[in-house]
């Protein structure tokens, strides 16, 4: 694919630590050889090398981060990694020298890396450089061209939430779980000035806020036996990690800051913000948790593999509602209809009802006898359940 395709010098530029200079060089001179227009600095003085890596990286259509674990912890390499994100820049992280995916920095994990094997021959990794490299500026030239066709307004919607500030004003609640995500993104070492709000860390810091939702989602989560370590691991943590970030005092500094969010977090938030609750336009918690259940899309396979069971989630999740958010419930309740057209949604209980209803038959479930329809047709279609049928109904004794 040529370059100038997404307007771009080059396809790629090769970031990387000084110890591993061999080893980028020889995946330049590889990609070179297959005719890939390939950026590349040699060993540079630092002050030379920041403008030769902010040079590089505005001209090359995507950012090779080759990640080991001298540049993990290099001031230049973890640079131009910010810089990266800063500017949206496609990246492809390249796992080398032994270093996991559990090492890689916040907001790096989510997103699809290649793992250098030793044992396998070079030329197979190159193959799945090139073929990665083709996969990203096809991606980028497709958001280019969108974008271009876009209104102003529409460009916006897409983008979703960049910064803090074109987020809705959120509630107190959110602001203070938005902090409690940023210390544990800070609790990571070396590279956490790069990201402040991911899936997994918002998703952890429901488990440590102090607001009402959230203290009700820390005992679902304990009785439904929800495998909290899937989400720490990722961030090298562990369970005590949740005590520490939440035992001090929330500053107004912290509350102010800006909260930098990796692109899943960034549409997670957007889904959030679209959620047009009757009882307030504000951007509040339970935004963000619908989020989690009924927006999560590539995410899910990620929750399921917490032991989360998503419909199940739903329920509970509209059982609290019902409680906390009443005025919001049948708001809630048709988001669970619509993503879970097969588990009924639970229906709280009103009391004796004046309304008057009739025999016509109807879609409605004015009666709230869903679940029951839901069971006799289950149990109707079932493939071991053969006719002569009778099915008789009787009403509640007096």
């Amino acid at each position: 694919m040529e370059a100038s395709q997404v307007d771009y010098k080059f396809e790629a530029y090769i970031s990387y630590a000084s110890q591993d200079l061999t080893f980028a060089r020889n995946l330049a001179l590889a990609l070179q050889a297959r005719k890939r227009n390939v950026y590349i600095w040699l060993d540079l003085p630092g002050d030379i090398r920041r403008d030769e890596s902010r040079q590089g990286l505005e001209l090359s259509a995507v950012s090779l981060f080759i990640v080991s674990p001298d540049s993990l912890e290099s001031p230049y390499t973890r640079d131009e990694l910010s810089q990266a994100i800063a500017v949206d820049k496609p990246i492809l992280p390249i796992l080398y020298r032994g270093v996991a995916d559990v090492d890689l920095p916040p907001g790096l994990r989510e997103i699809f890396y290649i793992l250098f094997n030793e044992s396998e021959p070079f030329e197979n990794f190159v193959g799945a450089v090139d073929a990665a490299i083709d996969r990203l500026t096809a991606t980028l030239r497709k958001n280019v061209e969108t974008a271009d066709k876009s209104t102003p307004s529409a460009r916006q919607e897409k983008e979703g939430v960049k910064t803090e500030s074109q987020l809705r004003q959120a509630t107190d609640s959110l602001r203070r779980l938005f902090v409690f995500s940023s210390r544990l993104n800070e609790r990571r070492g070396p590279i956490h000035e790069i990201i402040d709000l991911s899936f997994n860390s918002m998703l952890l810091a429901f488990l440590v806020a102090d607001d009402q939702l959230s203290k009700w989602f820390q005992g679902y989560v304990s009785e439904a036996k929800i495998d909290i370590l899937h989400f720490l691991k990722p961030l090298n943590l562990n369970l005590d990690a949740l005590n520490i970030v939440a035992s001090d005092p929330i500053s107004v500094d912290e509350l102010k800051r800006e909260k930098r969010p990796t692109s899943s977090a960034q549409e997670l938030l957007a889904a959030a913000a679209k959620f047009a609750r009757p009882s307030s336009s504000e951007l509040d918690v339970v935004n963000l948790m619908g989020a989690y259940i009924y927006e999560s899309h590539e995410n899910v396979e990620n929750l399921r593999n917490a032991t989360f069971v998503l419909a199940d989630w739903s329920n509970a999740f509209l059982r609290q509602i019902a409680r906390q958010y009443a005025l919001d419930f049948e708001f809630w309740r048709d988001f669970h209809r619509k993503v879970f057209p097969d588990v009924p949604a639970f229906e709280r209980d009103l009391g004796p009802s004046t309304h008057i209803v009739t025999d016509i038959w109807t879609l409605e479930d004015s009666l709230g006898f869903r679940a029951y329809a839901h069971a006799i047709s289950r149990f109707m279609t079932h493939r071991q359940t053969s006719p002569p049928l009778t099915v008789r109904f009787l009403p509640p004794k007096s």
